[in-house]
């Protein structure tokens, strides 16, 4: 990234108790933040974490997200992510096998 193209885009991101993503992944690096609940976190290779409201997390570019989930079966939670990109390209693609 040599910044003459950098663009960064926010998406608030809202889970129903008990909801998770399909694996999946992003060409850029983003940034987490969970604003409300907890969110079980992984990336292909990486320790499955649960984040808890005001904590955040890094995500490398082209990483396989395998596990995005509502940690809880009975609360909503959100996640806000913070995508910086030096070039064109949806935010979110399916993995790479």
């Amino acid at each position: 990234m040599d910044g003459s193209r950098l663009r960064a885009t926010v998406v608030e991101v809202n889970y129903a108790p008990g909801e998770k993503d399909k694996p999946h992944s992003h060409p850029c690096p983003v940034i987490g933040y969970v604003a409300k609940g907890t969110i079980r976190f992984q990336v292909k290779g990486g320790l499955e974490t649960v984040y808890k409201a005001g904590e955040n997390f890094y995500e490398p570019p082209n990483g396989v997200h395998q596990v995005s989930a509502n940690a809880s079966d009975t609360q909503p939670a959100t996640l806000i992510a913070y995508f910086t990109c030096d070039h064109e390209t949806p935010l979110t693609v399916p993995p790479v096998n």
